[in-house]
């Protein structure tokens, strides 16, 4: 069996470095996690099946239900509030 090692890609980075990236692409992150439930939410809206959105996102069927079950609960709750409070009605 072969040892496994990690090696450094760049030993020139600085920690500042190091951490600005991790900032960096925690920002990034958090963007792109932002609009991911929105997306998948028109996805299944549209028709697009659970295989091919977790295929083509690398979402896993899990977080795909999961989103569907928060969409579906959302509906709910403005159908028995009658519309979205959010729209300025009155919170529950």
């Amino acid at each position: 069996m072969q040892a496994c090692t990690i090696g450094v890609m760049d030993a020139e980075i600085t920690l500042r470095a190091a951490r600005g990236e991790l900032d960096a692409w925690a920002h990034l992150r958090e963007l792109v996690d932002g609009s991911r439930d929105e997306t998948v939410r028109r996805a299944l809206a549209a028709g697009v099946g659970k295989a091919e959105i977790a295929r083509r996102t690398g979402c896993s069927r899990s977080t795909i239900d999961r989103i569907q079950l928060a969409t579906e609960t959302m509906a709910a709750l403005q159908a028995e509030l009658g519309g979205d409070w959010r729209d300025g009605g009155t919170p529950p």
